[in-house]
């Protein structure tokens, strides 16, 4: 088995008001478009790493979006370090951001 896993390196996010009729008015995170990298990964039993492209120039924060019904393991590392993902690293299911940053890679195992 594996786990599709897409990733989008973005710039980071902008707070943006957000006005509620008779209610003032409340602020939403979004995401800073474009994102600057994407990448797809099949995560399986052995570890996977992201392409160095990924850890673009301005990245602050990673989307990592786990395939339906699939969960893995992952492991961020930052410039200049290597480490492989095994399943004792944090387990993402879904929709994740994660701080992200120039250099940065990211490994993945799935988990079953």
């Amino acid at each position: 088995m594996a786990a599709t896993v897409k990733m989008f390196a973005f710039g980071g996010v902008a707070n943006v008001a957000k006005s509620n009729v008779g209610a003032g008015s409340d602020n939403i995170i979004l995401l800073k478009q474009p994102y600057l990298a994407r990448e797809t990964i099949t995560a399986s039993a052995s570890a996977q790493s992201t392409a160095a492209a990924t850890g673009a120039a301005g990245s602050k924060v990673l989307l990592v979006q786990v395939q339906v019904g699939k969960r893995i393991a992952l492991r961020v590392t930052v410039t200049g370090t290597t480490n492989a993902a095994d399943t004792n690293d944090v387990e993402l299911v879904g929709d994740t951001l994660v701080e992200w940053g120039e250099g940065y890679t990211a490994s993945m195992v799935e988990i079953t």
